[in-house]
């Protein structure tokens, strides 16, 4: 009797249990928004049951072994230059010896305006001490840079650049630090702050040298609005491992861009494998035109929701299921606008930070900045003018006195 009682209550407690799990997984709520990394894999058309993207691929920016044409004996793809060294594996850019410095440009321009890229490399150091340098960077320039003192190109570039920089020389302290800056052709890239001074994003990279499973994946999106995302994954082979690093809306690249990937040592080393690289350009499903920002995307995501609902079974039970499946859709979107929402107040928070005012846009900044011109101009008009007069005014009364002087004499 004991016996059945206990064990009534053992059953009935697993049946609680299994209830209480039953209401808590299918009463889960979505988070309001979807995260960066989400809405990046969404332009990679890998949730396409959600939105669909149609994807190109862009041959003359890929990168895959093996890296040489056999009949030439060269990249097909990419011009390199400087301390690389070709192997069956990957194009090491820099080996792990001192003052070392390479890149790769493309033969070829980016021909997207929209475009997703996965890049693969590989950062390693035999230093027992952790200390190593200076690290690698990936570049969206106007034109293919020489060898050059910043991660292995030119400074002063006109462009996009992405650095992933392995030694501290700021104060900024924790490295390795990934730092983007947009350069214009007349601003210096300054290696004692790290670039922070001019800094377009930044984030902690802390686990890009020797990582722990062989390699790390960066995934950048831009899109022709001017939507900029980076992504890292230090766990390559798993899609759920991606990490925002940073995300902007309003990045300018030039209309006829290089992809570069660049390195360099000094005193420290480290070598630098890149071992692949994937470019895909982005269009709607249905037509050739790009995809252009969050606010294009999401229409994009509403239109397709409505195709399907226009599409669903007539019969009782399909339009029960797709209700369900609507309503769902319908969140999707919601939460779509939620993050355009947080990047675009995140974005408002970093012009404030960076201006003094939130809403010191690109246009915003040019316009203040043609206006502050002007002002200088009219200032410095006026300051000749007025100088103009001053000496008019002292000749003449210098003239006067000689007259008078000559008049006195006669």
């Amino acid at each position: 009797m004991v016996a059945l009682t206990f064990r009534s209550r053992l059953l009935s407690v697993l049946a609680g249990c299994v209830l209480i799990y039953l209401v808590v997984h299918f009463n889960k709520r979505l988070p309001d928004s979807y995260s960066a990394e989400e809405i990046n894999s969404m332009f990679q058309d890998k949730e396409s049951s959600t939105v669909h993207v149609r994807k190109v691929e862009l041959k003359d920016q890929a990168l895959a072994a093996p890296y040489i044409d056999q009949s030439t004996l060269r990249s097909p793809n990419w011009n390199m230059a400087g301390n690389f060294l070709i192997t069956n594996d990957a194009v090491r850019l820099v080996s792990d010896k001192q003052h070392q410095a390479a890149n790769m440009f493309t033969k070829m321009p980016i021909q997207a305006q929209s475009f997703e890229m996965e890049l693969t490399f590989n950062i390693h150091s035999k230093s027992s001490r952790n200390l190593y340098a200076d690290g690698m960077a990936v570049w969206f320039i106007d034109e293919p840079s020489p060898i050059g003192d910043v991660f292995g190109a030119r400074n002063y570039f006109n462009g996009l650049g992405i650095f992933l920089d392995t030694y501290r020389n700021g104060k900024q302290s924790s490295f390795p630090h990934v730092v983007a800056m947009v350069g214009d052709g007349r601003t210096r890239y300054d290696k004692s702050t790290d670039g922070f001074d001019t800094m377009l994003a930044s984030c902690r990279a802390t686990k890009a040298v020797n990582p722990d499973f062989g390699s790390v994946r960066m995934r950048i999106i831009y899109l022709k609005g001017g939507y900029l995302s980076v992504d890292l994954n230090y766990q390559p082979e798993d899609e759920s491992r991606w990490r925002n690093c940073f995300t902007v809306p309003e990045v300018k690249l030039p209309v006829v861009k290089y992809l570069g990937v660049s390195a360099e040592t000094g005193e420290l080393s480290h070598a630098v494998d890149v071992i692949e690289n994937k470019v895909f350009a982005l269009y709607h499903p249905e037509s050739n035109e790009f995809v252009e920002s969050m606010e294009d995307f999401e229409r994009m995501m509403q239109q397709q929701q409505d195709e399907k609902e226009e599409k669903a079974d007539s019969s009782p039970q399909g339009k029960r299921r797709q209700r369900r499946k609507n309503k769902v859709e319908r969140k999707s979107v919601r939460r779509l606008k939620a993050a355009e929402k947080r990047i675009k107040e995140q974005e408002r928070a970093l012009r404030k930070e960076k201006y003094g005012d939130p809403d010191a846009t690109l246009p915003v900044r040019i316009k203040r900045g043609i206006v502050s011109f002007l002002k200088m101009l009219l200032y410095l008009l006026f300051i000749v003018l007025a100088i103009w007069v001053a000496y008019i005014v002292h000749r003449t009364r210098k003239q006067t006195r000689r007259s008078k002087a000559t008049g006195l004499l006669d």
